[in-house]
């Protein structure tokens, strides 16, 4: 594997900690190694030889996961159900149209209307709002 020295690495200035003027006159970070000029013929053929690491020795992790539903609408901010239901079918065409490459337009299908009313952010919300 063959990669730059340090010192003819642009990359490898990011790693340290240089101030933008110290940046900006240095001349490998503009122009490149001082090779990269000449015909490729003329690169030198081994840059840097890698040499093997040793075996990453890695620790078991442990991952808690917390989840809590939130919905994405207050249902007490409605004056009717239909309202929350058309609102909710949007915000669910919304988001499918992110998912998909066919995005829906136009109206509201009923079907869409149906998928609204079941889902959690108007069904559960049901006896919070006065049905029209």
């Amino acid at each position: 594997m063959e990669t730059l020295t340090g010192t003819e690495n642009p990359a490898d200035y990011l790693s340290r900690v240089l101030l933008g003027d110290q940046i900006q006159s240095l001349n490998v970070w503009w122009h490149g190694p001082s090779w990269l000029g000449r015909p490729a013929e003329a690169w030198p053929t081994i840059l840097f030889t890698c040499q093997s690491l040793p075996e990453e020795k890695r620790k078991p992790s442990q991952v808690l996961t917390a989840t809590t539903h939130t919905s994405l609408i207050d249902a007490s901010k409605f004056s009717s159900y239909w309202k929350l239901v058309r609102t909710t079918a949007w915000i669910l065409r919304f988001l499918n149209n992110v998912c998909r490459k066919g995005k829906s337009v136009g109206e509201l299908t009923a079907t869409e209307l149906t998928a609204a009313r079941s889902s959690g952010a108007s069904y559960h919300r049901r006896s919070a709002i006065t049905t029209e």
